[in-house]
């Protein structure tokens, strides 16, 4: 009878032993985290210096300038990308026009354009606030390429000269970084000068990961700039000559179309931190 006792305990130890722990998950990650409870959201507060360059080609010239002054927030799901909000404003009485070549700042065709836009300098200061912002609202994304800004397309990291740089890592080896890259139109309204319409964007995020890119780690800088110039009709937003009080100029209705674009082609580039 000893035998098959002894072969039933081989069989239970058998039986009791332990399964190998399952391999860690190398990249790429899944693009979205299978519970929706564990999306993770983050705000970001846009830089105040920002360029969005503008061109208004017409039959004689094409007149360039560049607005300097953003502002806005962003509520960004990192889980989900498609699933973020927020607002991106141009200060459009910071629009400087070049002289010719891009050599310089010509500043009678600044104050011009400034009086274009309803902000001239003879108009009342309360007035002038309420219309010098050009203002986004994201009510939608599309087409990204990553579904989560850890599954972008991984760039290459170079130092940033206005950023602090990054504590080295607890061993005092060199600090590690990492950006990724989401390309994705988004979709919202665009409200200048009393005017809203909507408007699809095309931009790529750059996300900078102060550390590996990592499902549960928010990145603490991004970095916006649009694939494509968005096209903003003068018409659409009753944009037209004007003097710095705000009153119509008819005689200047000539230089529409000849020597100023009727549409305006304006390519930004901004970035936003993370909000602590």
């Amino acid at each position: 009878m000893r035998a098959p006792i002894v072969l039933a305990a081989v069989l239970a130890l058998a039986c009791s032993k332990k399964e190998p722990a399952p391999a860690e998950r190398k990249e790429p990650w899944l693009a979205k985290p299978p519970d929706a409870s564990a999306a993770l959201r983050a705000k970001y507060v846009l830089s105040d210096r920002c360029e969005a360059k503008v061109e208004l080609k017409a039959k004689e010239g094409t007149p360039r300038g560049a607005f300097r002054v953003c502002r806005g927030e962003l509520d960004l799901n990192l889980s989900d990308l498609a699933d973020s909000r927020g607002t991106l404003a141009v200060d459009v009485a910071s629009i400087e026009i070049a002289s010719g070549g891009d050599a310089g700042r010509d500043d009678q065709r600044t104050q011009e354009a400034q009086n274009w836009l309803d902000v001239g300098a003879s108009r009342p200061e309360a007035e002038r606030e309420r219309l010098r912002w050009a203002t986004f609202t994201l009510t939608g994304i599309t087409d990204p390429s990553a579904t989560a800004p850890h599954a972008g397309r991984r760039e290459r990291v170079e130092p940033d000269a206005e950023e602090p740089a990054l504590p080295p890592d607890d061993d005092g080896g060199q600090p590690t970084s990492e950006r990724r890259s989401v390309t994705m139109t988004a979709r919202g309204q665009l409200q200048l000068h009393r005017v809203r319409v909507e408007v699809e964007v095309p931009i790529r995020v750059s996300f900078r990961f102060a550390g590996r890119a990592a499902p549960d780690l928010a990145p603490d800088k991004l970095q916006l700039t649009t694939r494509r110039p968005v096209v903003v009709s003068l018409t659409a937003h009753d944009i037209k000559p004007r003097d710095a009080a705000g009153v119509f100029q008819a005689q200047g209705m000539k230089l529409l179309g000849t020597q100023v674009g009727t549409d305006a082609r304006v390519s930004l580039s901004a970035s936003a931190l993370l909000k602590k």
